[in-house]
């Protein structure tokens, strides 16, 4: 009688540990020391898949969070993080045509990165800034960008630096660092 006993207990043993063993999860050794504990239901489909229902869920302190809120600024509510400008770089797109740059005056603060994208839309032109080192030819309908850094405060020309026709001599703009 004990052998039966004992046989029956150790066939309960090891069947129930053939039902529950997909309860059983893998956690890790540590804990990071940021982690939020969240109540996870886990139910299974008919497959056999895992799905994880997270409702309502908030995690704050991430890595990717900044770590101070500004708050001097009524007009700034308590909940909007402010962020630095992500560059300071001066974009502009610039069209070239006999005989005119448009925009024909651009303006910039001094320290900044300026990138132009030139475009000739109707012959080949050239794209002078004697001051920063800035010389381009411009095919028709291509456009090449140039960039430097406004480092000298000051009213600067460019030019058109190849022969477009009658009026080239006046296609001319005007770089302005403040």
């Amino acid at each position: 009688m004990n052998y039966t006993i004992l046989f029956t207990a150790c066939a309960i043993v090891f069947l129930g540990a053939g039902c529950v063993s997909n309860l059983v999860r893998d956690v890790p050794d540590e804990v990071p020391v940021d982690a939020v504990s969240l109540p996870v239901p886990i139910s299974e489909s008919e497959e056999g898949e895992e799905t994880i229902v997270v409702e309502n869920a908030e995690v704050l302190g991430g890595a990717n969070e900044p770590s101070e809120r500004v708050q001097d600024d009524e007009s700034v509510s308590d909940n909007v993080l402010l962020e630095p400008p992500q560059n300071d770089v001066a974009s502009f797109s610039v069209t070239a045509k006999q005989w005119t740059f448009e925009p024909a005056v651009i303006r910039v603060k001094q320290g900044q990165r300026v990138e132009l994208d030139v475009t000739s839309v109707d012959v080949a032109h050239g794209f002078r800034l004697p001051e920063f080192g800035i010389g381009a030819t411009l095919e028709p309908e291509k456009t090449v960008r140039v960039s430097f850094v406004a480092d000298k405060v000051g009213t600067f020309s460019f030019f058109c630096d190849v022969f477009c026709g009658q009026g080239h001599g006046s296609m001319r703009g005007t770089l302005i660092v403040e």
